[in-house]
Order: structure tokens, then sequence, then C-alpha cells
């Protein structure tokens, strides 16, 4: 009984420390299989909307929502625009809605504190904006 209690307060601990790290993901994520196609926009680089309804840029996209880390609790200040929007589109006609803006990311309609946002996008931007990755300069 005692080696029970100590390994539930050890995965306790574990869960907390990676929550302190890491965030919690999204929750209520689509299925893959379920997702038409996926559209996706960034105001920084414009108005264009891209369109992704081939297996392979469904699956890219559906890996942001894995990338995705927040902190519960109230936002300290307040909501940023959003810059970037994907949308879902999902078999049964509906849209699921991901934004990011300034430290804050919408899931459907609700305003999260986002968590490594800087190594969100890094992920993000070269798949899916290569005009906003600036080459190295080489010697």
């Amino acid at each position: 009984m005692v080696m029970m209690v100590m390994c539930f307060a050890m995965v306790a601990i574990m869960w907390g420390v990676g929550y302190f790290f890491n965030g919690a993901e999204i929750g209520d994520k689509p299925v893959k299989k379920d997702i038409v196609s996926v559209e996706i926009v960034n105001t920084k680089v414009g108005d264009e909307v891209k369109v992704y309804d081939d297996e392979d840029g469904i699956k890219l996209a559906h890996t942001i929502l894995d990338l995705m880390r927040y902190r519960y609790g109230e936002l300290e200040t307040a909501p940023a625009e959003p810059y970037i929007t994907v949308t879902y589109n999902m078999k049964d006609g509906t849209e699921r809605v991901l934004q990011i803006g300034e430290g804050v990311l919408y899931w459907n309609g609700e305003a999260k504190e986002l968590v490594r946002e800087e190594m969100m996008l890094e992920m993000i931007n070269p798949v899916f904006f290569p005009e906003l990755v600036v080459p190295e300069e080489t010697e």
C-alpha cells in the first residue's frame, strides 16, 4: 500500500513539474481523419489564405495543435489581436479555429496564455510561411 501511495505521489510530482515547464495541451482536438481541409493565414505576411486539403498538408496542420501549450487561469493582460489563424474544416461541416496572438492562443474563441511562443513560431513559420524565414548570410 505504501508503494502504491509513493507511486501516485511521484506521478503527481512529475505531472506538476511537466505542467510548470511545458504548460497544458489543447483539449478537445479534432481527430485527423475527420478534417477535410485546413485554411491558414498569417496577417504578418499578408491576407493570402493557404488551403491544405491533401493528406500531408492536413497532417502537418494537425501537428500545430500538438505544439500548442497554454497556462490555466486568467490572462494577466488584455488579449492581443491574433495574427495567425488556422481553420480546421470538418467532415460534418463545422469549423474548429485556432488563433495565435502575441502571448495568447485562442481555441474555439477561448483565450489562454500561450507558453513558449517563440519556439512554436520557429516550428510553424518555416513550414507554412517560408517567406518569413530569412536565409542566413554565408561568407
